[in-house]
């Protein structure tokens, strides 16, 4: 019989398969690695904007017809450092009632 008399070519064949076919996993293996990686970088990415603050600013008029300013964070971190400035658009707004 042919396969009787050619072992040792088939298990030259079947050696070489499995090396190719352990290459392929490899190479697979390699890639799904990267993926893998690039997709952790996103997560954290995304906790990270997740985890922060987020401020807002608007007015409020109140029951007794005043004007306030109400600063919020609506965000999942701490706010720290907020600073406020008040800028006027025009020069009448700045000299009238910024500079007292």
């Amino acid at each position: 019989m042919w396969a009787e008399d050619n072992v040792a070519f088939i298990s030259m064949i079947n050696a070489f398969g499995m090396i190719f076919l352990t290459i392929i996993y490899v190479v697979f293996t390699i890639l799904i690695q990267r993926a893998n990686q690039k997709v952790v970088e996103q997560n954290e990415v995304i906790r990270k904007e997740n985890n922060s603050p987020n401020v807002i600013v608007y007015f409020d008029m109140s029951i007794f017809n005043m004007l306030d300013l109400i600063v919020k964070n609506i965000g999942r971190g701490a706010a720290t450092n907020i600073i406020a400035t008040i800028e006027a658009e025009n020069e009448i707004v700045n000299e009238k009632y910024l500079k007292q």
